[in-house]
């Protein structure tokens, strides 16, 4: 008992530090009518021991506002994954990437057309090529919430293009209980939430994995995480649990041995 009390405040006190990010631009690889040719500006966090690369498709709006002067994402949520590039708190695999958008993805209504844009699939496509070609790695893509959409239409996309290894496999992070991922992935995926996710509907997202188990020919997971807490007075879909406010550990655990249990 002593050793496992002594363990939870070793890591308590280890300090949460990675290495710089890097801001980087990536241009679309292709043009489309009405779609707009500026960069999609990401932010890429790099591990000397990565075996992938995590690409994250944020939820709320899409926007993130990465610039050059900005090289750094400090919200919890993204310093909980920060910790798959930090060898103190998971195996150090990940090479880590965020992706902002140009335009709003997801209104404040919560109109979800944007994340199914011909304009929105070329843009991951394009940061999707650009870092495997960067690192040599196999990409996954995380969806947090709205951003689980965008993954779901991305996964449709490349099943309609027959690009289907184009990614190596998928976190769906609390994503929206409408989200409609094809059937017969061929790429592994775990779906993550919070058993006391205010925002979501625990059946309705667990009846969602269940359908993409029954078809999908690859290993589909489920893990709910139990750890953190509510951020009393803020959006409950923006906030806390949702979010997986200090679960991070348990958090980047789940998704690191998911990852893992390929490499």
């Amino acid at each position: 008992m002593l050793k496992t009390h002594l363990a939870i405040l070793f890591f308590a006190l280890v300090p949460l530090t990675v290495h710089a990010a890097e801001v980087i631009a990536v241009d679309p690889i292709e043009d489309c009518f009405l779609c707009s040719s500026a960069p999609s500006m990401t932010m890429y966090w790099q591990s000397p021991k990565a075996k992938v690369v995590l690409l994250v498709i944020p939820g709320g709006s899409g926007l993130v506002g990465i610039s050059s002067e900005k090289n750094d994402l400090k919200q919890p949520f993204f310093d909980n994954l920060k910790r798959l590039t930090n060898t103190n708190f998971t195996t150090g695999q990940v090479d880590l990437v965020v992706l902002d958008s140009p335009r709003v993805l997801t209104s404040s209504g919560g109109d979800l057309s944007g994340r199914s844009t011909k304009e929105h699939m070329i843009r991951i496509e394009s940061v999707v090529n650009y870092y495997k070609n960067k690192t040599g790695l196999p990409v996954w893509i995380l969806g947090q919430s709205n951003g689980g959409v965008s993954l779901a239409n991305f996964a449709r996309y490349i099943q309609d293009q027959k690009r289907e290894g184009l990614i190596a496999g998928a976190i769906a992070s609390t994503t929206r209980p409408e989200t409609n991922f094809p059937s017969s992935l061929n790429f592994p995926i775990i779906f993550i939430t919070h058993r006391l996710d205010g925002c979501r509907n625990l059946d309705q997202i667990h009846n969602m994995y269940k359908r993409v188990l029954s078809s999908s020919s690859a290993k589909t997971g489920w893990m709910i995480i139990e750890g953190g807490e509510a951020e009393v007075g803020k959006d409950p879909c923006r906030s806390g649990f949702h979010m997986f406010y200090k679960a991070g550990d348990e958090y980047a655990k789940a998704i690191d041995d998911f990852i893992s249990s390929f490499y």
